[in-house]
């Protein structure tokens, strides 16, 4: 049966948005066996358009490029109004490290298209590559906006993208990390990255509430506690950080024998009695004389 374009659009862009792990080694070979077998009934017909970008995407997802390059051209071939295939080129000049010819493709399509939150992603991470952060970052925020609701991956690359630019930026990319977490909520990947970056700022203060807030939320404290007494000891606050460790040794001990005896949880102790036992010197910090 052939897939109607409207059908297609919707496999198109599920296509589009799939990771190269996505699909099975087999999964990947299954779907390209059942599209060839419908390619080949009407192989050069302007209907099987479609059929051949969709196998060529999978191509691409398992990595055969070469394939994945003639199945986009013979699709443009066929119907040279199909302007979606620009976005597949796309994901395969990403794929193959030829960001500037994604950014190129993207464009293309822009030229009759809008952009929609994905395809600005896209060539975001393009620019990225292309070494154009601050250009990645504008794409970066119309994603955001466009996207409904957007994920907190948007909002981590954003703030990679501004890092990237310098440490000047670094302020900037706090404010963009918290702008998702008022909007999607406290989610850990994005207070794990602010941790980060407020202590790059020098904020201890703001890390350490941050991991306060996670380790309230957190069922295990431990792994929160022996963050925390990172934090404290890069303060200088030795004492309290070696306060803390001993609270992850004392919640260590309130596991069962088979949790605390995983490689996780012994290497963590490993830490902690290696935190207890360092000289490392003392150094106030502003409000910890």
């Amino acid at each position: 049966m052939i897939v109607s374009w409207f059908r297609f659009r919707g496999l198109g862009v599920a296509l589009l948005l799939a990771p190269a792990g996505a699909f099975a080694h087999g999964d990947v070979h299954e779907r390209i066996d059942a599209l060839t077998l419908q390619i080949q009934a009407h192989p050069n017909a302007a209907s099987n358009a479609p059929l051949f970008l969709a196998r060529g995407d999978l191509h691409r997802i398992h990595g055969s490029w070469a394939e994945a390059a003639a199945d986009f051209d013979k699709a443009l071939q066929l119907d040279p109004k199909l302007v979606m295939v620009e976005l597949f080129r796309a994901r395969l000049w990403l794929d193959t490290d030829k960001p500037k010819a994604a950014i190129e493709a993207v464009n293309r399509y822009a030229a009759s298209q809008p952009l929609n939150s994905e395809t600005l992603a896209l060539r975001a991470r393009a620019r990225v590559k292309a070494g154009e952060p601050l250009a990645a970052v504008e794409d970066f925020t119309r994603a955001i906006r466009l996207a409904v609701p957007p994920t907190p991956e948007l909002y981590l690359e954003r703030a990679e993208a501004l890092l990237a630019t310098g440490p000047e930026r670094r302020g900037e990319a706090l404010r963009g990390l918290e702008e998702g977490i008022a909007r999607l909520g406290p989610l850990v990947t994005l207070e794990l990255r602010a941790v980060d970056v407020e202590l790059a700022l020098k904020r201890f203060e703001g890390a350490l509430a941050r991991i306060d807030l996670m380790a309230s939320k957190a069922a295990r404290k431990e792994t929160w506690l022996s963050r925390r007494a990172e934090v404290l000891r890069q303060a200088g606050r030795e004492a309290e950080a070696r306060q803390a460790w001993q609270e992850v040794l004392a919640a260590l001990e309130t596991l069962p024998p088979a949790r605390r005896q995983t490689k996780a949880m012994m290497d963590l102790e490993a830490r902690a009695r290696a935190g207890l036992k360092t000289d490392a010197p003392v150094r106030p910090t502003p409000g910890h004389q």
